[in-house]
């Protein structure tokens, strides 16, 4: 299930041709080029490692059956082989960063769009003008539709995690990279953030690995696994464990050491590179969860819109 766009040009124009659609997507970020599927023409695909939203556009030579032609003397838009695709059940930021890529490609080409979601779709005049806050909306009804209704019969799927959690998941990894070039000296460690789902059922929580108190940032999440070394025989030798712990608990155990930033994105900073005798024993004495207890889960399995 997926929500679609077709780009539209004036009839006045030329005919949009597969250099100035190359020429354009150069121009976005975490764009790569894919391979004529089905012999429907090339396509392109947006894919941000740091978030993990990635959208399609493809060039198609004929329409497909179904699909509205803007043409005619009395159209004053005709229809080009660009189209555009975001998959439903999907978090809500997917939308967030998709659609303004739709739109700065339509402004980019002088296209104007037309939502093939629509019942008719919309084609011609002003209804080809969307913001990308307009598409946004347009896309949210078959997202809950296909989260409530077309996920019925897989079990386990989709995960939800609240909303808001899932809009910082969004932005922390959105200035993953910012945070990276501000820590990058002295080194301190920018974890990945993903989403983990309780064994035992329950919403998605946030969960980052931290190991050996290296000096890094800390994002807010829920839960931490934590990587520790017992000293065993007198200190000689050393037993790995690993296990979670909540983001609280490890903020009342590691407290003074914690400094609060709020720029880029709100987070923790542990700086200390010889952590303190009396830390170190806290945290090596403080109850662990199994890591087994959470499972991850990939982000685009993951909704925040609850299942009915």
């Amino acid at each position: 299930m997926s929500f679609d766009l077709l780009f539209c040009r004036r009839a006045d124009q030329p005919q949009l041709t597969a250099e100035e659609v190359e020429q354009a997507m150069a121009k976005l970020p975490h764009v790569e080029a894919l391979p004529d599927e089905h012999s429907r023409g090339p396509g392109y695909m947006y894919a941000n490692p740091d978030t993990g939203v990635y959208c399609f556009f493809t060039l198609r030579a004929e329409p497909e059956e179904d699909e509205p032609v803007a043409e005619g003397e009395s159209c004053d838009v005709r229809s080009t082989p660009l189209r555009f695709s975001l998959n439903y059940v999907r978090p809500s930021f997917f939308a967030a960063e998709a659609m303004p890529l739709a739109v700065q490609l339509a402004e980019e080409l002088e296209l104007l769009i037309c939502d093939l979601s629509g019942d008719p779709p919309e084609v011609g005049g002003e209804a080809c003008r969307y913001s990308a806050d307009e598409l946004i909306k347009r896309w949210e009804p078959g997202n809950v539709f296909g989260v409530r209704y077309g996920c019925r019969d897989i079990p386990d799927f989709p995960t939800h995690c609240p909303r808001e959690r899932l809009e910082y998941y969004w932005q922390y990894g959105s200035h993953s990279q910012a945070l990276k070039q501000l820590y990058d000296e002295p080194y301190i460690i920018v974890p990945a953030m993903a989403v983990h789902r309780p064994r035992e059922g329950g919403d998605g929580v946030l969960l980052f690995a931290w190991a050996d108190m290296y000096p890094s940032v800390l994002p807010e999440a829920d839960y931490v696994m934590i990587r520790r070394a017992r000293p065993r025989l007198g200190g000689l030798l050393k037993r790995e464990e690993v296990g979670v712990m909540s983001l609280e608990e490890l903020r009342r155990i590691v407290g003074t050491y914690l400094k609060a930033r709020a720029q880029p994105v709100p987070h923790l900073l542990y700086e200390e590179r010889e952590p303190p005798r009396e830390l170190t024993e806290a945290l090596l004495e403080a109850p662990l969860m199994e890591q087994e207890a959470y499972e991850g889960v990939p982000i685009d399995e993951v909704v925040d819109v609850r299942p009915e």
